[in-house]
């Protein structure tokens, strides 16, 4: 009997740890919907090159390209070579010393492939386009603002210019959220393991719980990021009260639906199951911060 409630309080207490640990982290790849930023061009010579200039110098992870930060190694495993960054990079500090606000943030791709500025994309910024062969920067007069998910622009050569064109969705794709709560479900299944006896119903409750609870999370995350953007305060406190809410809300599920001879500490388990989706998730996307949207 000793040794159950010590175990029991063990558990506790490494949720609350693990709970305590999350909240210090910076959310930048939790599972749910993030923005992303990408280009598709047309009509460029060959040997062009797409990339955004951001009117703040810093913003997340983010700062201005600094060629000194990189050795020969860095480019080795690149396509596009030093010579192209130190050309982007002078033309952003030209920009600057004529007074238009422009930083490089390293990110360029060749024109013949979508630009994808997939992990803390500018929130505003102009788009350029360097064509090696001839020397020549086109700078978009505009200067641009994404949207809260997924920002899309075509982007197509003219002899007057760039013809720039907005092709955002207004909201998250379909495959995004499912791929999501696809990777939830498979996360806390595993982990409901430890704590769990699996039947056909146990199975049947903890999915639909799973959906249910995810899609809660994708509305609130996505409401917090349309008015407030991510990674503000209020951002941060949704994502807790939410994952709060959701924890709760699996217990009471799990412990009405499952027997207790099936499952005897459903709050350990939801608790446990979640913070392991979170940080998981959460390690998954800063390994792969192109997440489908």
């Amino acid at each position: 009997m000793k040794t159950n409630i010590n175990k029991e309080i063990i558990c506790k207490l490494s949720v609350l740890i693990m709970f305590f640990f999350c909240a210090m982290i910076p959310v930048h790849a939790d599972s749910g919907p993030k923005p992303s930023l990408s280009i598709q061009c047309e009509g460029f010579p060959e040997n062009s090159y797409v990339t955004v200039l951001s009117t703040v110098s810093d913003y997340g992870p983010n700062s201005p390209w600094d060629s000194k930060e990189h050795d020969d190694d860095y480019f080795a495993t690149r396509t596009i070579s030093r010579e192209v960054y130190e050309a982007i990079s002078e033309k952003a500090r030209q920009e600057r010393e004529a007074g238009t606000p422009c930083y490089f943030w390293g990110v360029v791709t060749k024109c013949s492939e979508e630009y994808l500025f997939g992990y803390w994309p500018p929130e505003e910024f102009r788009i350029l386009i360097y064509m090696e062969d001839s020397g020549q920067f086109l700078l978009s007069e505009e200067t641009y603002t994404r949207k809260a998910f997924r920002t899309h622009y075509q982007c197509t050569y003219s002899e007057d210019g760039l013809i720039i064109k907005d092709v955002s969705s207004a909201f998250p794709s379909f495959s995004g959220i499912l791929a999501r709560i696809i990777l939830t479900i498979v996360i806390e299944y595993l982990v409901s393991m430890i704590f769990m006896k699996h039947t056909s119903k146990s199975r049947i409750v903890l999915i639909l719980a799973n959906i249910i609870t995810q899609l809660f999370l994708n509305g609130i995350l996505s409401a917090a990021t349309m008015k407030y953007g991510s990674g503000t305060p209020v951002y941060l406190i949704s994502l807790l009260i939410a994952e709060l809410v959701i924890i709760a809300a699996e217990w009471l599920i799990y412990r009405k639906w499952i027997p207790r001879e099936q499952l005897k500490n459903p709050f350990i388990c939801s608790a446990a199951a979640n913070v392991s989706s979170y940080v998981l998730g959460l390690l998954a996307m800063s390994a792969i911060p192109v997440f489908p949207m």
